[in-house]
C-alpha cells in the first residue's frame, strides 16, 4: 500500500467520524445565546419595574408632606388665639386626591389631635383651659399625614407626622 492511499483511506475514516460534530456544537451555542438574550431580557424589565416603583415611592412621599402642610395651613391660618386653634384641630380632616403634576393618581389623609401640656386632650369650649386659671400654658398637636399613590403593584404609600406647638 503507498503512502497516498493509505492517508486517503485515513482522511475518509477520520471523515466519518466527524460526521455531525458541528450540529451539537451550534445547537449548544444557540441555547446559551439564548439563555442569555432572556436573561438580559429579565434585567431591563425588572429594572424598569423597579425605576417605576422608585417615582411611585417619591412620589407618596411628597404627597404625604403636601397633605402635612395643607392641614398646619388650615390649623393655624387665620387663627390668632390658642383656644381657635384647639377648636380648628378637631374640626382638621383632609381626605383629598390630587390632580397636581408630579403627585396625580395620590391620596392623603390627614388627621389632627390635640392635648394639653398636662395631657389631657384638648377642650376649647372650658375658658378656664385658655385663661390661665387651669395653669395650662401650652397646647401640642399632632397631625399625622398618609398618602398613597399608583395602584396594583405599583403603588406606594408614606405616613408622615407632625407634632406643633402653639404657647
Amino acid at each position: 500500500m503507498t503512502l497516498s492511499l493509505y492517508r486517503r483511506r485515513n482522511v475518509r475514516k477520520l471523515n466519518k467520524k466527524q460526521k455531525g460534530f458541528l450540529l451539537p456544537l451550534a445547537l449548544f451555542m444557540i441555547v446559551v445565546a439564548s439563555g442569555g438574550v432572556l436573561l438580559m431580557s429579565k434585567h431591563a424589565n425588572d429594572s424598569s419595574a423597579g425605576l417605576t416603583l422608585a417615582v411611585v415611592s417619591k412620589q407618596s412621599v411628597y404627597a404625604a408632606e403636601t397633605g402635612a402642610q395643607l392641614a398646619v395651613n388650615q390649623l393655624f391660618f387665620p387663627v390668632t388665639n390658642r383656644q381657635q386653634t384647639d377648636a380648628r384641630c378637631s374640626t382638621t380632616s383632609i381626605n383629598q386626591s390630587f390632580s397636581v403634576i408630579g403627585i396625580d393618581n395620590c391620596r392623603v389623609v390627614v388627621s389632627c389631635v390635640c392635648h394639653y401640656e398636662n395631657g389631657n386632650a384638648c377642650d376649647a369650649t372650658q375658658e378656664g383651659n385658655y385663661n390661665g386659671i387651669a395653669g395650662i400654658n401650652d397646647s401640642f398637636y399632632h397631625l399625622d399625614s398618609a398618602a398613597s399613590c399608583g395602584s396594583g403593584s405599583f403603588s406606594g404609600q408614606h405616613r408622615t407626622t407632625l407634632d406643633k406647638k402653639f404657647q
